[in-house]
């Protein structure tokens, strides 16, 4: 999940920005959450919960406490989230680059849109954030899916079943083989668990007894020959012994 916080006094300007932010990041599949701060204050009272978000847009001309102090504020805590700056003048750069900002956006000049799209691909960049979108043709329809929104793929003899999380668990099928999805996907988030079963490993939350327990409830089981290669895959996928 993708945390953004929008730090600014004037209430319809954070709107706005907030309605490109999500029309941009909805388009790409992303999930994410986008929080509004009123003001400077208001965003550092959070004090070490200022950490939890990626990404904040940060009016530099505030009245109580205006960009460039809550930038430093957030920097004594909290080292790796991208701040990015939204002023409608440009003699801050220098005292931007202080403070590790990342882009400069403009306000009120036209193709802000695209210079906050720009700003963001930016980040994502640096993140390594990629939103993996594939074309799957299903026989619901031809549909774009992120890959991080897919549990597990199941292999019913001649036909797959993704299973996916939006909003609701939902199920596309085609008429495919697993071997030929895991190789069209060829992504390390997903693991082979079995013959019949592709997992996101972002969503398995334990093992034990060859059994794979996913985020979902759901249990599938893990065939006995792969176990040892799927244990050690997702120790070191999720960082655990």
């Amino acid at each position: 999940m993708l945390k953004i916080a929008i730090c600014d006094d004037e209430r319809t300007f954070s709107e706005y920005l907030r309605s490109i932010i999500s029309k941009i990041l909805s388009k790409r599949q992303i999930d994410f959450e986008i929080e509004l701060f009123p003001s400077g204050q208001a965003f550092v009272n959070l004090n070490l919960d200022m950490a939890q978000y990626h990404i904040v847009f940060l009016d530099i001309n505030m009245d109580d406490m205006d960009g460039l102090e809550t930038a430093r504020r957030l920097r004594k805590l909290c080292k790796d989230t991208y701040v990015v700056f939204v002023t409608a003048f440009i003699n801050y750069t220098l005292e931007g680059y202080k403070v590790d900002a990342i882009r400069y956006l403009l306000k009120n000049v036209v193709g802000f849109e695209t210079t906050v799209e720009e700003s963001l691909d930016s980040i994502f960049e640096k993140m390594d954030y990629d939103t993996h979108i594939h074309t799957f043709h299903f026989r619901e329809g031809r549909k774009e899916l992120n890959l991080q929104k897919i549990i597990y793929i199941e292999s019913v003899l001649h036909n797959v079943f993704f299973h996916i999380m939006e909003n609701d668990a939902l199920t596309y099928s085609m008429e495919s083989t697993l071997n030929r999805i895991e190789n069209k996907i060829n992504d390390d988030r997903f693991i082979r668990i079995h013959q019949s079963y592709l997992v996101n490993m972002e969503f398995i939350v334990g093992m034990k007894s060859l059994t794979a327990f996913l985020l979902d409830g759901t249990e599938l089981p893990i065939s006995k020959l792969r176990y040892p290669n799927v244990r050690k895959t997702y120790a070191d996928y999720k960082g655990v012994l």
